[in-house]
C-alpha cells in the first residue's frame, strides 16, 4: 500500500538529481558497490533519505542510473574515431584519449561487485565494450582498404586494443609502473603502429 502511494508520487529528475548521480557515480566506482551503504549514499549528497527516495525507488534503481552515467561518458567517440577529416593514427589517439577519464574511474573491485550482485548491469558494459571493438574493427578495416596499415588480421589488432583499455581499468597498473594514463597510451600507439624494431637495427 506504502510503496504504491510512493511510486505514484516518484519525480522525474532534474539537473539536481542528475548531479547526484555524477556524484555516486565516483563514489561507487572508486569503492565498489558492497561498501557503500545507503546512508553513506545520502549522507555523501546531503539530503535525507526520504529525499532520496522520491526519486530513486531503490538501490536497483540507482546502480541503473549509475552504469547509464557511466557509459553516457563514451558517447560520441565513434565520431572522432571515424572523422575522415582528420589523419588516421590522430583519430586513434584521440579516441583512446576521450576513453582515458572514464575508462580510469572504473575499478575491479566494481566490476567484481556488479558481477555479483547486478549481472545484467554488468552485461550492459560488457555490450558496450563489444560496440567499442566493433568500431575500432571498421576504423581497422578501412585502414587496410586505404592502405594506411597493412593487411593484417583485424581481430588480433582487436585483442590487443581489449587487453590495453581493460588493463587500464586496473588503477594499480599505472601506479606500480609509474605511468600516467596519456605515457601508456602514447606508447601503446608507438608500439603497435611503430613496433618494437628500431629502423636503424643492424644498419
Amino acid at each position: 500500500m506504502g510503496r504504491k502511494s510512493i511510486d505514484k508520487e516518484r519525480l522525474i529528475l532534474d539537473d539536481e538529481q542528475k548531479e547526484w548521480i555524477d556524484k555516486l557515480t565516483n563514489l561507487f566506482l572508486k569503492n565498489g558497490i558492497k561498501k557503500v551503504s545507503m546512508d553513506r549514499v545520502v549522507v555523501h549528497l546531503g539530503v535525507s533519505k526520504a529525499t532520496f527516495y522520491r526519486f530513486f525507488e531503490s538501490r536497483d534503481v540507482l546502480i541503473e542510473k549509475i552504469i547509464e552515467n557511466y557509459l553516457h561518458q563514451f558517447d560520441g567517440f565513434e565520431k572522432i574515431l571515424h572523422n575522415e577529416e582528420k589523419d588516421f593514427f590522430e583519430r586513434f589517439i584521440e579516441t583512446f584519449a576521450f576513453f582515458s577519464k572514464p575508462l580510469i574511474g572504473l575499478n575491479n573491485i566494481f566490476l567484481k561487485d556488479l558481477k555479483e550482485y547486478y549481472p545484467k548491469q554488468l552485461e550492459k558494459i560488457s555490450d558496450f565494450q563489444n560496440h567499442i571493438l566493433e568500431e575500432l574493427a571498421k576504423y581497422y578495416k578501412t585502414g587496410i582498404e586505404k592502405k594506411y596499415i597493412v593487411d593484417c588480421n583485424i581481430n588480433i589488432l582487436l585483442a590487443m586494443d581489449k587487453a590495453m583499455i581493460w588493463q587500464l581499468t586496473d588503477g594499480s597498473f599505472l601506479q606500480k609502473n609509474q605511468l600516467t594514463i596519456s605515457d601508456a597510451f602514447e606508447q601503446y600507439f608507438r608500439i603497435k603502429f611503430q613496433g618494437l624494431i628500431p629502423r636503424n637495427y643492424g644498419k
